[in-house]
């Protein structure tokens, strides 16, 4: 089907203008994808500290488990000096149960030294591989990062050509037919020119608007297969168009 020159052209600076709205709304959302993936290696960052931090918080822990054993180790010699010292029976017998006491006291340190040695063991293992990995998610996430800051400066370029390719393409239209087009656009509409879609309704085949769905009446329909064009949607108010591949 064929259209007047201006209704041609409209349909073709509708084109240009959706792939120019795209890259708009590219371009918005790759700041926020840039922030989130800065946000995302500085938290691995912090994860690459705080395996450090964890390893000085188990080697502190442990030194401190090791001086507490001293501690205990030179209360249990005081102990057994006091013993040396004692002549009444019960205040011996006394000495002896607080001296078993302390040698529990002591064992019960010895198996947490031998569990944080242990674990400290372990965790030193593990450290390079975790540091490893954590780097090249790191690594990954600053390429992705660099890939969105260059994706920018390709779409912005796109976008230039696009605005060109834009501004040959309104000279060639009528101020008139082109105003048609622009009002709907200035009221929020991505798509002011869409085509009409043929469908099986309960009475048959039928065609609707394929941007709101809604039935198009036989009348309008024929209008628009014939390719006058401006003929609008009853129910959103967008101009239809009729595609001849829809038929095949």
């Amino acid at each position: 089907m064929h259209y007047d020159t201006n209704y041609s052209l409209l349909i073709e600076l509708q084109k240009v203008d959706s792939r120019i709205d795209g890259i708009d709304k590219k371009l918005k959302e790759l700041p926020l994808e840039i922030q989130q993936c800065e946000r995302e290696i500085n938290e691995l960052r912090t994860k690459l500290t705080e395996l450090d931090e964890l390893l000085k918080e188990k080697e502190l822990s442990l030194r401190e488990k090791n001086s507490e054993y001293r501690a205990e180790e030179e209360k249990l010699e005081v102990y057994k000096k006091q013993l040396l010292q004692i002549k009444n029976n019960d205040e011996y017998r006394a000495m002896l149960q607080q001296i078993d006491n302390q040698k529990e006291k002591i064992r019960k340190i010895e198996d947490e030294i031998l569990k944080m040695e242990e674990s400290l063991e372990e965790f030193k293992g593990k450290l390079p591989s975790l540091k490893e990995e954590i780097k090249e998610e790191i690594h990954k996430k600053e390429l992705e990062k660099q890939k969105l800051s260059e994706m920018s400066e390709v779409l912005e370029k796109e976008k230039d050509t696009l605005i060109t390719e834009r501004g040959e393409i309104e000279g060639k239209i009528k101020v008139s037919s082109l105003r048609k087009y622009e009002r709907l656009r200035k009221k929020g509409y991505n798509e002011v020119i869409v085509p009409i879609v043929k469908i099986m309704g309960s009475e048959g085949e039928e065609y609707v608007c394929s941007a709101c769905n809604s039935t198009i009446p036989l009348e309008i329909s024929l209008k628009v297969k014939r390719g006058e064009p401006f003929v609008r949607c009853e129910n959103c108010g967008r101009y239809l168009y009729y595609e001849e591949k829809e038929e095949e």
